[in-house]
């Protein structure tokens, strides 16, 4: 059991480095080497601070942290779909309430949600496809 937790933990912490870089990296491709990306690295760094917070709440209350990926089939994929989809519609949501509440520029690029959503969900399959191999190689 304490194996299974303190593997959590690491899947946890890899979360946290995923839904940061993969909101930079969303500016970055949708920006490209612009002066816009400077311009809006306060909402990058506000959107990539929500996404450490919101995400990994998400998928804690969601259950995803409890199931053993050693057996999983297409309906923990779908629940794992599933539950990144919500994870950057709640983002979304809070980058706006934030951007409205900081009073930062209101030029956000919205496509930025679609490429974080699309980089958080390999970056998240891959970790957990690591840890899966390195638990049956362990065998």
């Amino acid at each position: 059991m304490d194996l299974l937790i303190a593997r959590n933990r690491i899947i946890m912490v890899g979360d946290l480095l995923i839904s940061f870089a993969s909101v930079w990296a969303g500016y970055a491709i949708r920006l490209g080497s612009s002066p816009e990306l400077q311009i809006l690295a306060k909402q990058a760094l506000a959107m990539s601070i929500l996404a450490m917070i919101s995400k990994p709440h998400v998928f804690h209350f969601s259950g995803i942290y409890r199931i053993r990926w050693r057996r999983i089939g297409k309906r923990e994929l779908l629940i794992f779909f599933s539950i990144t989809i919500v994870s950057s519609a709640l983002l979304l949501w809070l980058t706006l309430r934030t951007i409205s509440l900081l009073s930062l520029p209101p030029a956000f690029p919205h496509s930025v949600v679609f490429i974080d959503w699309l980089i958080s969900l390999l970056g998240f399959a891959i970790s957990r496809a690591i840890m899966y191999r390195q638990t049956i190689m362990r065998r």
